[in-house]
């Protein structure tokens, strides 16, 4: 009786979880997952703050590699389709380049499709930043959410 309670709270507890892990979409749930199973990648900070060397509040990736100043990013068509989403993705992508930032970004569809492929790419632009020392000034600082509970 009590695993058959529990068993039927399973997506809402892992929903709930995710919203305490600061995921902001479902897309980005399954990057998490999809790059969760990598044997190469150390832990990737999620949904950062990421600042300048002053001190200035940077975009906010999905996901951050500081050892390889690598990011990572899901970009639906949906929140990129107007020109004015565009430009505001354009800019925070210009933003975060002017620090040695590389940013990868990747389609639901493709995560969806091809999470191996997505994963490779991941790993392989990691391996290249690491080793050639690619740093960036950028720091992190606290998760760029607030839990609200």
């Amino acid at each position: 009786m009590v695993r058959a309670r529990r068993s039927r709270t399973a997506l809402v507890r892992r929903a709930l979880q995710e919203i305490i892990q600061g995921v902001r979409s479902s897309p980005e749930a399954e990057l998490r997952e999809c790059l969760g199973r990598s044997r190469l990648l150390p832990e990737i900070l999620w949904n950062p703050r990421l600042l300048g060397p002053d001190g200035s509040i940077l975009p906010t990736p999905d996901g951050y590699l500081p050892d390889a100043a690598l990011a990572v990013e899901v970009d639906s068509q949906e929140f990129h389709f107007a020109a004015a989403d565009w430009h505001r993705t354009l800019d925070r992508h210009n933003e975060l380049s002017r620090y040695d930032v590389l940013i990868l970004h990747f389609t639901p569809a493709q995560i969806r499709r091809d999470p191996a492929r997505v994963r490779q790419i991941v790993e392989d632009a990691y391996r290249s930043r690491r080793g050639f020392g690619a740093r960036s000034g950028v720091l992190t600082g606290a998760p760029s959410y607030r839990a609200c509970f």
